[in-house]
């Protein structure tokens, strides 16, 4: 959301640090996943909560969350911005855990980070 983020990626990436982002994906569209990678970012994690939508969107306030998150992870994908998923475990989503581990694999995410 920085209007400076790409210079300071680059910046980064130009003093030999690896830049990695954390995002909710929502508004990683093909063009900023491309051009996230061009100045340097080496990965973005992506929170994901639930397989279920509705969960997902209710608990990260946005009412189409659980689709532009996933699109986003598609547009890292495309572009070849390695990304991994993150989940918040919680007493409503921790029997999804292996279920959200299955689909990191079936998307393309590197791994699957879990936090409590």
């Amino acid at each position: 959301m920085r209007p400076d983020i790409y210079e300071l990626i680059e910046h980064a990436a130009k003093c030999k640090l690896r830049p990695v982002l954390g995002s909710n994906g929502t508004l990683i569209n093909q063009e900023t996943a491309y051009k996230l990678k061009s100045v340097g970012v080496m990965g973005i994690g992506i929170s994901l909560d639930s397989m279920d939508k509705e969960k997902h969107n209710s608990f990260r306030g946005l009412s189409k969350g659980w689709e532009e998150t996933v699109k986003g992870m598609e547009n890292c994908r495309e572009a070849g911005l390695r990304f991994q998923i993150h989940t918040t475990v919680m007493d409503w989503n921790y029997k999804e855990i292996l279920d959200i581990t299955d689909f990191a694999v079936e998307i393309g995410a590197t791994a699957h980070h879990i936090f409590s």
